[in-house]
């Protein structure tokens, strides 16, 4: 049976899941199954369950799409691990039948693109097709469906050559997404019992989810248990309300029945995404409560309360029924800066003044939200760093990316261009100062400003040697090189320039450099050896090999070139990078050489994503992207950045993307998604919101205009 539970503050649905969740099943071994739609709503709910029960465990938490794929391994039996269409898998597959010039012959349009590009240019398009048709799974079944039987839907140029690629990823057999909803569909309406299933399922705090995902849930309560508690925004029935720019692309709405269509103009304009999801949620069969707070209950007592109460109550005020701002009312504010930089130390002290004039106010019961985290890292790290005199505020920095978190993930990828480098000195330095580099070489931190002054004495700028300038189509010299100036010091230390007495102290064509002497000849011997093996390395990376063979000799260059005792946490992650290319490669079956520029192309984006759960909820000032802290509670709710042009967040789709072409109610749009985004974040403050963007131009002082 289905039931879905609606309220519009997290709290409540935490009330009810805690009573929920109590109640104990029939096998008490039994994990307690919990779909949430991020990490940071997992991290609440796991955090409230021990606030209210003192503990909190046995809870398998998962995102909807693990949730789906996991179900349908469950009812329809052996099903791989990873799928052959999950979008790094599909990529490759994708490349691989781009590469061959057959192929290219049946999508002329494709070949036309790709015509005078690089394999890079191949790979990003594979990319692009792969992203797309992740798409169409989701949401676009029955074209998918229709283009395995040999049918078109005259949707345009593009789609003869989608319907194309499509046979051929689907005609061996490989179970997709969409094909895969179908058989689970089928056995979940019939009556037969299904083994294996939960004996119940919790849906916490969704507030978005694909059609064929409420099609499983309708399904799957056929069979159990499935409670769903959904954030609405509004009590009141607002599946027919429009922002009055849809009213007026609309020829036979008369403008009178404007006023009674719109409801509340920001939950009319914000709401359009919300307002769909919950208009599919309300079709499904089962029992509907709605959690909502009588009008008696209500205090507008600030701005901000009132504003979330209107559109709770579905009301817009007349000019005559606004209410006047007292002027201690601090609960909604708008800060203009001139830079990033200001904007963080104007919140910096606006967050100090609030902390001293609440001392009930905790660090804990502060966000602080931005459309984009890497932009604004350096500058939080600036200014809410400890300095003496300054009250400290203690922060933490979440969801950003692996590479910008982590520097030896930058390091290993740079690595894996060995070949491309030049070989500067600068360049090798750097990857020393890596400590799991340099306790692999041998090589002391403090050992590194040695290291530089001889660098410096002995002329090394760049280039491995003669040869490699000659490679690049320069003068074979070796002057400045890495060879001639470790031969200088080697040559130094073996033959000091004194034995020559007055002559000119020349070895051959070498002139030794005496800047070494004693136990210090080992400190130049580690750093010989640690250049000669970068060497090996640059040449064996030149090599082209099969995806699979990338995997394995990547995993030799980690046990070569680091020491896992001052990074093994890292060196997991990145053994699990590489352990994920090996399996890619198996699902894709490719087998053809490729280069490591393009290896290195989908390390480089996989490991751009987000270090998962780590500085969520930590106790401090939690800093990080709106997506993860969606609909969270918080006393403050900071938003830094709300520039125009940076929100929302401008993601054009694909030119061929058909989706966009051709829309439907209900599909999922970055613009519209950041819309509603904003409004979740509007209605997740408890007592405060506070804006800021980038409203004067540095130079000139002009306005700027906001989001």
């Amino acid at each position: 049976m289905l039931n879905l539970y609606h309220a519009p503050d997290l709290e409540t649905l935490g009330e009810l899941a805690t009573t929920l969740l109590a109640q104990p099943l029939a096998d008490p071994f039994a994990p307690a199954r919990i779909v949430v739609p991020s990490q940071g709503m997992g991290r609440w709910l796991t955090l409230e369950l021990a606030r209210k029960q003192g503990i909190a465990m046995q809870l398998d938490l998962q995102l909807p799409a693990a949730f789906v794929w996991d179900l349908s391994r469950t009812v329809l039996g052996s099903l791989p691990e990873q799928s052959a269409f999950a979008p790094s898998t599909l990529t490759w597959r994708l490349y691989g039948w781009l590469s061959e010039p057959a192929n290219l012959q049946l999508a002329p349009r494709l070949a036309q693109y790709l015509d005078g590009g690089d394999e890079r240019r191949r790979l990003s398009l594979a990319a692009k097709i792969a992203d797309t048709f992740d798409q169409y799974l989701l949401y676009r079944d029955d074209w998918l469906a229709a283009w395995e039987r040999g049918e078109t839907l005259d949707l345009g140029a593009d789609e003869s050559w989608q319907a194309l690629l499509w046979r051929e990823l689907t005609k061996n057999g490989h179970p997709h997404r969409a094909r895969l909803l179908g058989d689970l569909l089928q056995r979940l309406y019939r009556d037969e019992p299904l083994a294996g299933l939960p004996e119940r399922l919790l849906v916490f705090g969704i507030s978005s989810l694909p059609p064929h995902h409420l099609r499983v849930l309708d399904g799957l309560a056929r069979h159990i248990d499935v409670v769903v508690c959904a954030l609405n925004p509004s009590r009141e029935a607002w599946g027919e309300i429009r922002d009055i720019r849809e009213l007026a692309r609309r020829p036979e709405s008369a403008a009178d029945d404007w006023y009674l269509d719109v409801g509340h103009p920001l939950l009319a304009s914000l709401g359009k995404q919300g307002r769909d999801f919950f208009d599919a949620l309300f079709a499904l069969d089962g029992a509907e409560f709605g959690l909502y707070s009588e009008d008696a209950d209500l205090r507008d007592d600030s701005l901000l309360h009132a504003l979330q109460q209107d559109i709770l109550r579905l009301r817009t005020r007349l000019p005559e029924e606004r209410m006047a701002l007292t002027a201690d009312d601090r609960s909604l504010e708008v800060h203009v800066a001139h830079s990033p930089l200001r904007e963080v130390e104007i919140l910096h002290d606006q967050l100090l003044a609030r902390f001293a004039a609440d001392p009930a106010l905790s660090p804990d019961q502060v966000v602080v939200l931005t459309p984009d985290i890497e932009r604004y890292a350096p500058f939080i790290e600036a200014v809410f760093a400890a300095r003496e005199g300054v009250p400290r505020i203690p922060y933490s920095l979440a969801d950003r990316s692996l590479r910008a978190e982590v520097p030896l993930i930058e390091a290993f990828l740079q690595l894996l261009l060995l070949a491309q480098s030049r070989f500067t000195a600068e360049e090798v330095l750097a990857w020393l100062e890596q400590p799991a580099i340099a306790r692999r070489a041998g090589i002391d931190n403090e050992d590194l400003p040695l290291l530089r002054d001889w660098l410096r004495d002995a002329g090394v700028r760049w280039g491995r040697d003669a040869g490699q300038r000659a490679a690049l189509g320069l003068p074979d010299e070796a002057a400045f090189t890495w060879r001639q100036g470790l031969d200088r010091l080697l040559l130094g230390f073996a033959a000091p320039p004194q034995l020559a007495g007055d002559a000119a102290p020349l070895l051959g064509e070498h002139w030794p450099l005496d800047a070494l002497e004693g136990a210090r000849g080992q400190l130049l011997g580690r750093l010989v050896a640690f250049v000669e093996r970068l060497g090996e390395l640059a040449d064996r990376l030149a090599r082209p090999r099969p995806l699979a063979q990338w995997a394995d000799d990547l995993q030799l260059l980690l046990d070569e070139l680091f020491d896992e005792r001052e990074a093994g946490d890292t060196l997991l992650l990145l053994s699990q990078a590489c352990a994920a290319l090996r399996e890619q490669a198996q699902a894709a079956d490719l087998v053809q050489p490729i280069e490591v520029e393009l290896v290195h192309q989908q390390l480089s984006a996989a490991l751009q994503q987000g270090g998962g759960a780590s500085g969520f909820l930590t106790g401090a000032v939690t800093f990080c992207t709106m997506v993860p802290m969606r609909s969270l509670p918080f006393r403050l709710v900071c938003l830094l950045g709300l520039d125009d042009g940076a929100f929302p967040r401008r993601n054009p789709p694909a030119g061929f993307d058909l989706i966009a072409r051709h829309p439907r109610r209900g599909d999922r749009a970055r613009r519209l998604d950041d819309r509603y985004l904003l409004l979740e974040t509007l209605l997740s403050a408890r007592e405060a919101l506070y804006l800021s963007y980038v409203g004067r131009d540095p130079r000139d002082n002009a306005e700027l205009p906001p989001s």
